[in-house]
């Protein structure tokens, strides 16, 4: 898949699994968007706590999306955080 985030692009390698809209870590079951997520925060060198407020959501509710512990995010979620990281995919 190809991203860009703030007018950098990149191909974000996703591990393929047994499973595909699954993967299993040392963290439990982690959906491709949970990896995308934390792709996504690192690269634009965020703490959790910092993307967090930028979003309007509890910091351990971002925790949980990107190791895999909550579900699907909602619909505004992901319209937050396309806002918030200027994403254009």
């Amino acid at each position: 898949m190809k991203f860009k985030i703030n007018n950098l692009s990149w191909t974000a390698a996703i591990p393929v699994a047994p499973f595909p809209d699954i993967l299993t870590t040392e963290l439990g079951f982690m959906s491709p968007f949970s990896i995308l997520l934390h792709e996504f925060r690192l690269r634009c060198n965020l703490r959790q706590s910092d993307l967090a407020e930028r979003l309007g959501y509890e910091q351990s509710y971002l925790s949980s999306l990107e190791v895999g512990r909550k579900g699907r995010p909602t619909r505004e979620f992901v319209l937050k955080l396309v806002e918030a990281l200027n994403l254009y995919i």
